[in-house]
């Protein structure tokens, strides 16, 4: 039974004089019901310092609505986040993760507790994803195997979220010798036509990786790319060589036999020069 009960309470007297008060006692023994438990926020990914807005539907107001975000967040204490009871059967909770938090990357499962006035409780679950990471960026490399580029190029490499918090690749850029913000760099192409899936093979855009605005001599390509959270991976590099310059002949000299000043049939001729490229060993 669950509901209000009356009791009568009498007291009487040596010589049989009474008083009676009357009064209600509730009865409880029907534990609460979560009906559905949903993330109001635009997905169900997170970051260290991002809010956490949830929303509980229950079978009646007036319970103590709790959430153990411990899973997500290693600075959780127990009761930190904050709870509402809107009055109409639903409640909402927002918590915010810590800058500090250590738990790994991946989907965690929050538990959501109602309990009701007689201390009966109802749980269930939800499952939100923690990022903190970007993307990991390997196999950089150009078409011209030996990275000594006179022309055109291309660029490719491979970004992979796999064990960065499972995500999709929103994005790739590059940078020649000097890092930029996030998002200024020049960006990068899927292989397959479309940023759809958590590895991705990247490639120039059709106009190929250009060397027309750099001299000759070393440079550093940094490459780096973009989950669908936002979050930007390390960037890795890859040193070429633009070599664009012919070599130079320098000193000719022409050594003929025996002190001779011209040369006759059989006769053997030697030539020396120096040859000196800038960029480049000589071949």
């Amino acid at each position: 039974f669950t509901g209000t009960t009356g009791f009568a309470l009498i007291a009487y007297d040596i010589i049989g004089n009474s008083t009676t008060i009357a009064g209600n006692v509730n009865l409880d023994n029907t534990a609460p019901l979560i009906s559905t438990v949903t993330v109001t926020d635009a997905d169900k990914i997170y970051r260290n310092g991002e809010t956490v807005n949830l929303n509980i539907v229950c079978d009646t107001r007036g319970y103590v609505v709790r959430s153990n975000f411990s899973p997500l967040d290693s600075d959780y204490v127990s009761g930190s986040e904050n709870a509402v009871d809107n009055g109409d059967n639903s409640y909402r909770i927002v918590y915010r993760l810590s800058e500090t938090n250590t738990i790994s990357n991946g989907t965690k499962t929050i538990t959501v507790t109602a309990t009701d006035g007689a201390g009966l409780n109802a749980s269930t679950t939800i499952g939100v994803v923690l990022d903190n990471n970007g993307p990991s960026t390997s196999a950089i490399k150009f078409a011209d195997s030996d990275n000594i580029l006179n022309t055109t190029d291309t660029l490719t490499a491979t970004i992979n979220d796999t064990y960065a918090g499972g995500q999709n690749i929103n994005r790739a850029e590059y940078f020649i010798d000097v890092i930029g913000s996030y998002g200024t760099g020049i960006s990068l192409l899927p292989a397959d036509g479309s940023f759809n899936s958590v590895v991705e093979n990247i490639i120039t855009s059709t106009g190929g990786f250009s060397i027309a605005n750099l001299s000759d001599g070393w440079h550093t390509v940094f490459l780096r790319g973009q989950d669908v959270t936002g979050e930007w991976g390390n960037p890795q590099s890859l040193k070429f060589i633009v070599d664009t310059k012919p070599p130079k002949i320098q000193n000719v000299r022409t050594a003929y036999p025996g002190g001779q000043s011209a040369a006759k049939i059989n006769d053997e001729i030697v030539i020396s020069a120096l040859i000196t490229d800038l960029t480049t060993s000589v071949d």
